[in-house]
């Protein structure tokens, strides 16, 4: 995204060697440094002290901006990040222990039913086996809290951990007193957006309060209190909680506004404080972008990884074409969006006493009055003048389909039409919030509808709203925002990992601003639905919390893969997950593994674990130059053992080209189930496809113990656009487990549309 620039004009620096010579303010910018800690001068007593020293001597005035670091980081990578003139730059580049830099740049922000389709509940699984997440540590790096929020009230929480390293900082309208056990954190971080931004007229809120009422959503999501009777304007009525009712809340707060942006620089400094603070999982509703050894996020999160921390990022909401996850980092779980089986709903009661159930989201008044219902034909229609006072009931033409329900209601706003029936002819209804009293029927109660018109002279009806249905089939559906894999920046890794609930997902909001652009007059709620896969990560993180309370020896590792190969691949009707709007299967690069199942994968039988060496492994067959790698792994690396075969719960490669070709898949798997086990193989053939497992049967002798695998397909490379996909499955001899992971054979993605 663009940067803002002052607009002063040239001006002139005289240095010290009294050599003259003309700088554009335009041409400075803020860069993230990448140091080599080992490769620093020794009279240093830190490297914090080098940084300094090394900026006053390349700043071409003593109080230029390049004279002090914006931040300094130790933990998420190890260096500094500075405004910089070409000049500068041009310096800082033959500095001693200097490996590269990157521009700052910004990135994107990516409930009371959602944990019981879930699953969870307080009798058996996930919750009661780890006490709801009790002490697992969760950090939100995101838009900030708003404290007052009874999701984060600290009943039932006992002390803050020991091992708890942060700190409450208050600021600006946020006092330390709203930190309690159940918010044991905060800090805010916005040097970057101002140092970005030297002209903004804004003025910053220096605190961590929440303006924007996207972090407080995603964190009560992760894990907000219990809170009885709440809703949004009467819809999705109930209490309130999150994936993880009694883990610990640390919020990193890097995003300030609507328009202010949000940076590098500032989310860096935020991973590297949680790093430093002791949080055991990281949300991160952020979309990030570039090569692995390119992109700030995936270098930080690697040494969040690296330290023991899971990081659950959203996948992003550029779907529904192929190729639009942007970051794939492996060592971060990325989570796509699903559907839960919660609708919202309005009713239409025809002057025959017919009751008729449709999709809406209005959430202003009824129209509790019998009034005149008309048939339009096409909404929007010339007819439409003639029904002033009236109900309209109209079809959408194939044109309209992928309108929103709020471009399609917006088409009634002045024109004095009391309300609308809108007649959809697609399996899925739109359930986005709308201004305008209208609701959404499929063609059959369509036509139920317009025989009633058409058999009385004077038809009527009433339209009711603010009514929320439970067991909606079929669901989880793939949301169409969802982005898709394979990820831009490492196609070799299947991506996303998982979906999670993020459509309509209601959660705790700030009470600043109106809640909706669409509801006219200064309405507040402190709550309020959400949807996009900023609301999955924050489910995923959750869940991971309540599998790092039952197993705190696990490695991040070890809780994506029992979350990815316990996941579900099929809906409440048993049938393959489909995507919404298409009526469709969805794949693997859309659904990853399949939808979380927490009480599943507290019990997986078999892991595929991986370690910082792994990662290392893995980043040296990627042939990455020496700074990079030195830059990612913050410390001496050795490249003896480089393997593109990461130990990855999934498989995906790409037969593009011509004639035939066979590829080999190397995996390791730990037994944390049973002492002794035995597994057989079952695989789910891929058309056109030869596909072979060595062996076929596993047998583990003792809990903890290694087996190790070779997955082989061979066939026939691809047309271009085509993606097959299968499954194969360790199913435990004489027991429960069955571990499954996904394999996507497809052409190269050189076309991203569906």
């Amino acid at each position: 995204m663009a940067h803002h620039h002052c607009t002063v004009n040239f001006f002139v620096l005289f240095l010290t060697i009294t050599a003259q010579f003309t700088i554009s303010v335009s041409q400075i910018e803020t860069y993230i440094v990448h140091m080599d800690p080992e490769a620093l001068p020794k009279p240093f007593s830190s490297p914090q002290s080098y940084y300094s020293s090394l900026l006053m001597s390349i700043s071409e005035v003593a109080n230029s901006e390049a004279s002090e670091p914006i931040y300094t980081y130790t933990n998420a990578i190890h260096g500094f990040s500075v405004r910089l003139s070409p000049s500068e730059l041009g310096r800082i580049k033959r500095a001693r222990g200097y490996l590269f830099s990157i521009k700052d740049s910004q990135l994107q922000l990516l409930t009371t039913h959602s944990s019981d389709f879930l699953g969870l509940n307080s009798m058996s699984g996930a919750w009661p086996a780890s006490d709801f997440g009790r002490d697992v540590i969760i950090g939100v790096v995101d838009s900030g809290i708003w404290p007052e929020s009874k999701s984060f009230n600290d009943e039932g929480m006992n002390d803050i951990p020991r091992r708890w390293k942060g700190g409450c900082f208050g600021g600006a309208n946020f006092s330390t007193s709203f930190c309690n056990r159940k918010l044991i954190g905060v800090r805010f971080f916005n040097k970057g957006v101002k140092a970005a931004t030297p002209k903004s007229s804004v003025k910053f809120m220096n605190s961590a309060r929440d303006i924007l009422g996207h972090g407080t959503h995603v964190s009560s999501t992760a894990a907000g209190n219990f809170v009885h009777g709440v809703s949004y304007f009467g819809y999705a009525s109930g209490t309130a909680r999150g994936m993880a009712p009694r883990s610990r809340l640390a919020i990193y707060k890097v995003v300030s506004g609507k328009h202010e942006g949000l940076y590098y620089s500032d989310v860096v400094a935020a991973i590297d404080s949680a790093i430093s603070d002791g949080v055991d999982i990281l949300s991160l509703s952020i979309a990030s972008s570039g090569a692995l050894y390119e992109d700030p996020l995936s270098i930080a999160t690697f040494s969040a990884t690296s330290k023991g921390v899971l990081v659950s990022q959203g996948a992003g909401n550029r779907g529904p074409s192929l190729n639009t996850i942007p970051s794939g980092a492996p060592w971060v779980l990325v989570a796509g969006a699903s559907t839960i089986d919660r609708e919202f709903t309005g009713a239409i009661i025809l002057g025959d006493g017919v009751f008729i159930t449709g999709s809406s989201f209005y959430t202003l008044n009824p129209i509790p009055a019998h009034l005149p219902i008309v048939y339009t034909h096409a909404c929007g229609g010339q007819k439409q003048h003639k029904a002033i006072g009236k109900i309209v009931l109209c079809e959408v033409d194939h044109d309209q389909l992928e309108d929103s329900a709020l471009v399609l209601a917006e088409v009634f706003e002045g024109t004095g039409v009391a309300g609308a029936v809108i007649i959809l002819n697609q399996s899925d209804l739109p359930d986005d919030e709308i201004g305008f009293p209208a609701i959404f029927v499929r063609s059959a109660n369509g036509n139920v509808i317009l025989d009633y018109i058409n058999s009385t002279q004077e038809p009527t009806a009433t339209l009711m709203f603010q009514e929320t249905c439970h067991g909606r089939k079929p669901a989880p559906k793939l949301a169409p925002y969802s982005s898709r894999g394979p990820s831009q920046s490492y196609p070799l890794i299947l991506k996303p990992d998982v979906i999670a609930p993020g459509d309509s997902i209601l959660a705790s909001w700030q009470e600043e601003t109106p809640v909706s652009p669409i509801i006219t007059g200064n309405i507040i709620s402190s709550f309020n639905v959400e949807s996009g896969t900023s609301m999955a990560a924050p489910h995923v993180a959750g869940v991971a919390a309540l599998l790092k309370g039952v197993h705190p020896d696990w490695s991040p590792a070890a809780i994506r893969s029992a979350m990815m190969t316990t996941a579900d691949v099929l809906d409440n009707l048993l049938n393959p997950i489909q995507e919404w709007g298409y009526n469709q299967a969805a794949t693997p690069l859309g659904i990853g593994a399949g939808h979380i199942n927490p009480n599943k994968a507290l019990d997986p039988g078999l892991i595929y674990d991986a370690d910082r060496d792994d990662y290392v492994n893995f980043l040296c067959a990627l042939n990455l130059t020496d700074r990079h790698m030195r830059a990612i792994t913050r410390s001496p690396y050795s490249c003896s053992n480089p393997s593109i075969h990461l130990n990855y719960p999934s498989f995906i490669t790409f037969f593009s080209g011509n004639g035939t070709k066979t590829v080999e898949f190397q995996r390791t798997l730990t037994n944390v189930g049973s002492q002794k086990s035995s597994y057989l193989v079952n695989l789910e053939s891929i058309q056109g496809f030869k596909v072979r497992v060595v062996p076929e049967r596993l047998v583990f002798r003792h809990k903890h113990q290694k087996q190790g695998y070779t997955l082989k397909i061979e066939g026939p490379c691809l047309k271009q656009g085509t993606v097959l996909h299968g499954f194969i499955t360790w199913v435990e001899i004489g027991g429960h487990h069955v571990v499954r992971s996904p394999i996507v054979v497809a052409s190269l993605m050189q076309d991203t549309t569906r």
